[in-house]
């Protein structure tokens, strides 16, 4: 559901790199921020995935949004 369950990975859905296809693409498909652990994945990704990964952030950042700000949490096990 696109929940960040860990601190020391950063929260995508308040990525600047959200705001344009362009500058997703540099780090996603073209390994823009391999110094930074974040691998190119353009060996497993076609140009329309990542087009589809960021839509699927924006979408879950403006559900975010719509939800008061917060990430929701992920359900208590029974």
């Amino acid at each position: 559901n696109g929940v960040q369950g860990s601190t020391s990975f950063p929260n995508l859905t308040v990525s600047p790199l959200l705001w344009a296809q362009e500058p997703f693409d540099a780090v996603v498909l073209s390994g823009g921020r391999a110094e930074r652990g974040m691998g190119s994945f353009a060996k497993e990704l076609q140009p329309e995935d990542s087009v589809h990964v960021r839509e699927y952030l924006i979408s879950r950042a403006n559900a975010i949004k719509a939800g008061g700000g917060r990430a929701p949490q992920p359900a208590a096990p029974p």
